[in-house]
């Protein structure tokens, strides 16, 4: 102890006296080695900041000494770099070419093969030793510390840390520590992040043989724009740069909200979005951005994890509660990078991981229970959660379950969902590989609109039916970090998506009536995508990246049905029916941006896709993207100005461009059907009040053509053709809002949405007509949230409006095929304007200790009972839970 002691006082006077010495100087030989030797036990004291280590310069140097080199960056940045000769030999010589890299970067090019190693002071002083005086090059050390809020001081959860430029990084666990083990002795940066904060750089050196502590306070996000964005990027990527509006919710949000359906974030969360609320059938859930970008609607393609799903409308079957993080993009920009069928946007999920460095497991739960409350009956609901989770500085895992079941709030109304989630992941050195894995079941009741019940006899209480839904998800990631600066990433994905229904009793409308009626339907969606990404500086003030990428996919389909065969003489009726198709997909993609001065970034793309069901002519569909962001700050305030381009496609469905012949119907082929597209761009302006808040504008003008729609032939015997027939028009307005008061907080989101059929061809059969605002599609929609917070209480106030909106009168519409009414001659006279609608939403929080906290959460507040989307859909009314969560 006492040699340690002399040893860090005696170098530290050394690096002092540097504070007289030129840019460059030539320590006495004599002196040195032991000078130096002292100098490499030196451990700075703890600060915020590395300011002489991260000052960028520019260095062209060919052919020069070593010495030569060392005094160019000493003039360049004012460091002072002292050596012995019996260190440095003048008869080395190196060619460094660097230009807008830090100093650190720069002393490791020129000192790169030397043997040598530099220690800077944070005063801006420097000495040079050899590797050998930190003793043997495997000797190692350790790194541990704590990362916290730099305002309350509270632990941060699940930051990350690691040493810039090297394998050694680690997750924090729920006390907010880390631990770096076997590390390397020499000197680095430290680098914690964490979404949410802004990141933080610590300088540290590591002693073989010893453990250093280095803590770390992490300042809350000056804005949204220091957060970090992968969607439309692949790599991590700050949300200034990114030139397309993205909107990120994070588990803390998701908590605090109380959500138990993922679609419930897109119900005035999204600016742009709607999630209709499908009743007894939430096991799925019809989310548009943007309009329609089909006749049938258009899904939003979505990602698991990086694997994408088979059919988004899965999409709620995703428990919230294992959620990490949501991104969204909208607009067609994504297509570049994710594919065909990208034509609103995109939606990535990625799921919660295991802690490293908890050797002890972490146990996170979750019970809670309560009353549906609707107009025809009152039951329970059960939503109870349990995940373990932990790891070692190499490897952490994560094991999660989840129940959630509702009684029978009307006749078979009843469902039960159990899943199941985990994770694994390691390192070994700059490689890491992560498989996560996710499965659900659901089992519901066929619940029925008791207003049809007057129509047909099936339309009752004594239709028992039962619905099993089974959907899963698994990917395997590989991640290579082969510079600092170039990355390699393999995803293999499978996503499955499978439902079953049969018929639990026979109806007996007629006395041969016995027969029962049974379905099942797959999908699955096999993948393999890999993407390289290189980053690095073109000059000083240019820095610019490149990401070149390939994607394969399977697509498999299998529907079986047979309902009540009995009615074979029935020609309107289809009693028995199967299908079964698959095809594949392949795409490539470039994607380039540059930054200019951290302030202007340009981003520019192209992908080209083959898939077989784009039309035997067609040959490959082209998807390009260009766009660009421009941030400035003016005072206090901080300005986004974008601007975007982007094309996407979407493949006609498997099958629909095939001849088919059956017993009631028969489709003629087109083998020149070609896919749906939808072009155009946006553009933006957000302004930044540092912590305080933010408003964000967008405007968007998209148009979706070649639409694909079902042509009538003829009626008897009935004949028909899909053909290319239509183009909608997609333009509107998308505002969002964040206050910051103290305890007080307030969001919100507005949106205008004309989404109007623009052309049909003369050959269209259907309902539509020029000048229409697409079915399903409200004009106007907004939500906002109130949030308060004292004494480790968290209140919130919730608000979703839904503008009126056109759909079909299914009640109408029931009455003529089974109540005897007269038909009013179009489908159009079938449509009806649904009035708009508000709902309230309450949740409250109480923490009790760090670990135990208890909440109340309250959708349809006030019990407003309505029918979304069409009346032949209809809701539950309020739902009210209590509950408590434990985390250990």
């Amino acid at each position: 102890m006492t040699r340690q002691l002399t040893t860090r006082l005696a170098s530290s006077a050394v690096l002092l006296a540097l504070a007289a010495t030129p840019a460059a100087t030539q320590l006495p030989a004599a002196d040195s080695a032991a000078e130096f030797k002292l100098a490499a036990t030196w451990t700075p004291a703890r600060t915020s900041t590395v300011a002489p280590l991260r000052r960028a310069i520019a260095l062209n140097l060919e052919g020069a000494s070593v010495k030569q080199a060392l005094r160019e960056i000493g003039r360049l940045s004012g460091i002072h770099i002292a050596y012995g000769d019996d260190v440095l030999h003048s008869d080395a010589r190196v060619s460094v070419h660097v230009d807008g890299m830090t100093v650190q970067e720069a002393l490791a090019a020129v000192l790169e093969g030397t043997g040598l190693d530099a220690f800077v002071s944070l005063s801006g002083k420097a000495v040079l030793v050899r590797a050998i005086a930190l003793g043997d090059s495997t000797q190692v050390g350790t790194v541990t510390g704590r990362v916290t809020d730099a305002k309350t001081g509270q632990p941060i959860i699940g930051a990350s840390v690691v040493l810039g430029g090297t394998r050694w990084r680690a997750t924090t666990g729920n006390d907010g520590r880390y631990r770096l083990e076997d590390v390397t002795a020499g000197a680095y940066t430290l680098m914690a992040s964490r979404i949410g904060y802004a990141k933080q750089s610590e300088s540290v050196t590591v002693v073989g043989g010893q453990e250093v502590t280095q803590d770390v306070a992490l300042e809350a996000a000056a804005t949204e724009l220091e957060q970090l964005i992968v969607t439309g990027t692949v790599v991590p990527t700050e949300r200034k740069a990114i030139p397309t509006p993205i909107s990120v919710f994070t588990a803390d949000q998701i908590e605090q909200n109380g959500y138990q359906r993922v679609d419930q974030i897109f119900r005035g969360d999204v600016p742009g979005a709607i999630a209709w609320d499908q009743g007894p059938y939430n096991y799925g859930s019809q989310i548009y951005l943007r309009g329609a970008s089909g006749f049938n609607g258009g899904a939003v393609k979505t990602y698991i994890d990086g694997v994408e799903m088979a059919d988004p409308f899965f999409i709620a079957t995703i428990d919230p509660a294992t959620i990490e993080r949501i991104e969204v993009l909208r607009g067609s920009e994504g297509s570049t990078l994710y594919g065909s069928q990208a034509l609103s946007g995109v939606i990535q999920i990625f799921t919660k991981r295991g802690t490293l460095n908890t050797p002890t497991p972490q146990v996170e739960a979750k019970a809670s229970a309560g009353e549906v409350q609707s107009r025809w009956d009152h039951t329970v609901q059960q939503d109870d959660e349990l995940a373990v989770s932990g790891g070692s500085p190499d490897f952490s895992y994560r094991l999660g379950g989840g129940f959630l079941h509702n009684g029978d709030w009307v006749a078979h109304a009843h469902s039960t969902n159990a899943n199941l989630s985990g994770s694994l992941r390691g390192t070994q050195g700059p490689v890491a590989v992560e498989f996560s894995g996710r499965f659900t079941s659901r089992s519901l009741g066929q619940a029925q609109n008791p207003d049809f019940y007057q129509f047909d006899p099936s339309l009752s209480p004594a239709y028992d039916v039962t619905n099993l839904v089974k959907q899963q998800t698994y990917g395997l990631t590989a991640d290579y970090e082969a510079t600092p600066h170039w990355r390699h990433t393999l995803v293999l994905g499978y996503d499955r998506s499978g439902f079953e229904w049969h018929q639990n009793r026979p109806l007996l409308t007629t006395p041969a009536d016995t027969f029962l009626s049974v379905a099942d339907g797959d999908q699955t969606r096999a993948s393999v995508a890999y993407h390289t990404t290189y980053g690095g500086s073109l000059g000083r003030t240019v820095q610019a990246s490149l990401t070149a990428g390939a994607d394969h996919w399977t697509y498999h389909r299998s529907v079986f049905s047979a309902f009540r065969v009995t009615r074979t003489n029935d020609a309107s009726f289809y009693p028995a029916g199967a299908s079964r198709s698959e095809y594949n997909n392949s795409g490539y993609f470039a994607q380039g941006q540059i930054a200019f001065r951290d302030a202007l970034f340009v981003t520019a793309g192209l992908r080209a896709e083959d898939n077989q069901n784009l039309g035997q002519d067609f040959g490959l569909a082209w998807a390009p993207r260009v766009g660009v962001a421009y941030v400035r700050a003016v005072g206090d305030v901080t300005a986004k100005a974008r601007v975007a381009y982007g094309k996407a496609i979407r493949p006609p469905d498997p099958g629909l461009s095939e001849a088919v012949v059956s017993s009631s119907f028969t489709q003629v082929a087109n083998p020149n059907l070609a896919p749906e597209q939808q072009v155009g761009s946006d553009g933006g302006l957000e302004l930044y009040f540092g912590r305080r808040g933010s408003v964000e504008a967008t405007y968007y003008h998209q148009t979706a053509i070649d639409l694909i729609d079902g042509v009538v032939l003829s009626a008897s015997p009935q004949r028909y053709q899909n053909q290319n027939v239509g183009r909608i028009k997609n333009r509107g307005w998308e505002f969002q809002g964040r206050m910051n008061a103290g305890r007080l907080s307030l969001t919100g989101t507005y949106s205008i949405m004309n989404s109007i059929v623009e052309k049909v061809s003369p050959t269209y059969t259907g309902s539509l007509q020029p000048g229409d605002q697409m079915l399903d599609i409200p004009k106007h929609t907004a939500g906002a949230k109130l949030s308060y917070s004292v004494r480790g209480t968290t209140a919130t106030v919730g608000v979703t409006w839904i503008g009126e909106w056109t759909e079909y009168d299914y009640l109408a519409l029931y009455g003529y095929y089974y109540g005897g009414q007269a038909y009013r001659g179009s489908g159009r006279a079938y449509w009806m304007t649904y009035p708009a609608f508000t709902k309230f939403n309450l949740s409250v929080s109480q923490t009790l200790t760090d670990r135990v906290g208890v909440f109340l959460r309250s959708d349809n507040l006030t019990n407003r009972n309505v029918s979304e989307q069409n009346n032949a859909n209809f809701s539950m009314g309020r739902v009210t839970m209590i509950g408590v969560r434990v985390k250990s």
